[in-house]
């Protein structure tokens, strides 16, 4: 019983407050049940008072017997088949909109932000010395092996990955070419072939074969890369740590999205620098930096 159905009866005696009574009144004008229930009420005190009046020594019944009678009249009405109140409109979920828009937002935030913590975790093997497989390269290159390539990526060194873009490695080969270690990697897919060739600045990652070579003129004042790209399909990329050269028979397309690889895994895979000060900040930008997308101009 909502709270209209209670002032059923102080309403039929006259007894209901001026400012109720005209709720009350507005309600009734919505509401079918409440009409019915107040119609019937009157049906039954007007047969009372005639049942009265043609019996004027008999007592008039009392309010709690009228209160029972309008109750029994009630469940008589709804076992009817009455049709239930509809629920409360949306204005109740309208207020609950901007909150629930802040814990989506925060939820999403979070979740960006987890990812990429877990993404800027830094290499264990970052300081791990390229000697092992760096010193038994020579001027005219060997193989490689893919687990050579892994121990390449612990100790600093890119190695990109092309899976991503239909590219097989075909081929790894490690030289050292005029003193400086270059690794040559061979790949191949349905739209063409590419060839990149990776050259380390840091000595700590390009292996004892490093000491004493020569300047790479790389552009060792900032992160961020330049590219020269010539008519052949070949395209030279300088950044801090490395210099990395693409010979690409594919697209001009594909091509650019093989060097923004490059750059975001070259970046993501850089020292952290005062990781002291700011390990959390430095680790969740580290992390955001595999998800972001670096474009290069042309």
């Amino acid at each position: 019983m909502h709270r209209y159905q209670r002032w059923i009866d102080a309403y039929l005696d006259g007894e209901l407050p001026e400012a109720r009574r005209s709720v009350f009144e507005e309600h009734l004008g919505r509401c079918r049940s409440c009409g019915a229930l107040v119609q019937d009420g009157r049906r039954l005190m007007r047969r009372l008072d005639a049942h009265s009046a043609s019996r004027s020594s008999a007592p008039a019944p009392g309010a709690e017997l009228l209160n029972r009678l309008v109750r029994t009249s009630e469940f008589g009405f709804a076992a009817a088949g009455e049709p239930p109140q509809p629920p409360p409109g949306p204005e109740r979920w309208r207020s609950l909109l901007p909150a629930l828009a802040c814990a989506l937002v925060i939820g999403l935030l979070t979740a960006i932000l987890a990812v990429a913590w877990v993404l800027g975790e830094p290499d264990s093997g970052r300081t791990a010395s390229a000697s092992s497989v760096v010193g038994s390269w020579t001027e005219t290159g060997i193989p490689l092996k893919e687990e050579d390539l892994d121990r390449l990526r612990d100790a600093g060194w890119n190695c990109p990955q092309f899976a991503a873009f239909g590219l097989a490695l075909t081929g790894a080969r490690g030289a050292v070419v005029e003193g400086v270690p270059e690794l040559t990697l061979e790949l191949a897919g349905p739209g063409g072939t590419a060839v990149v060739t990776e050259r380390r600045r840091d000595p700590a990652t390009a292996g004892a074969a490093s000491s004493g070579s020569k300047s790479l003129a790389l552009n060792a004042a900032s992160e961020v890369s330049t590219v020269e790209t010539g008519a052949d399909g070949r395209s030279v990329l300088s950044m801090e740590s490395a210099e990395y050269e693409l010979v690409s028979t594919l697209d001009k397309d594909s091509t650019r999205a093989l060097l923004r690889r490059i750059v975001v895994t070259e970046h993501a895979r850089l020292d952290a620098r005062g990781l002291e000060e700011q390990p959390a900040l430095e680790r969740i930008g580290r992390g955001l930096a595999k998800l972001t997308v670096v474009d290069i101009e042309q």
